[in-house]
């Protein structure tokens, strides 16, 4: 399994739609991986504690609707795993994800 072969490494599943986002979410928890699901089904207060719990590393794994990460500063982003995205939707977000950390990478030096 991919998540397995990147065991405690911080990284985004993105799915197409909530549903698929908390069943993926559950297989994973019941698989030991810590994982939790961020779309805007969930409440305010839920999405933030996830992202907080993502950001300050007690959950490894958000898996997500598309509409996740864009705004994310977690420079130890070790893998974004699209689950069946059209190419073109995939292109944007890898792009957008790229200048990000071109962006953070330039900050720091």
């Amino acid at each position: 399994m991919f998540i397995r072969q990147h065991a405690g490494k911080s990284g985004i599943i993105y799915c197409l739609s909530r549903k698929k986002v908390e069943e993926l979410s559950s297989i994973l928890k019941a698989n030991n991986i810590k994982a939790e699901p961020y779309h805007a089904g969930l409440d305010s207060a839920k999405r933030s504690q996830t992202q907080d719990d993502f950001l300050m590393e007690r959950i490894d794994v958000i898996v997500a609707t598309i509409a996740f990460g864009m705004g994310i500063d977690k420079p130890d982003v070790r893998f974004c795993y699209p689950l069946r995205h059209p190419k073109r939707v995939l292109k944007a977000i890898i792009k957008r994800r790229v200048a990000r950390v071109e962006t953070v990478a330039r900050d720091f030096v």
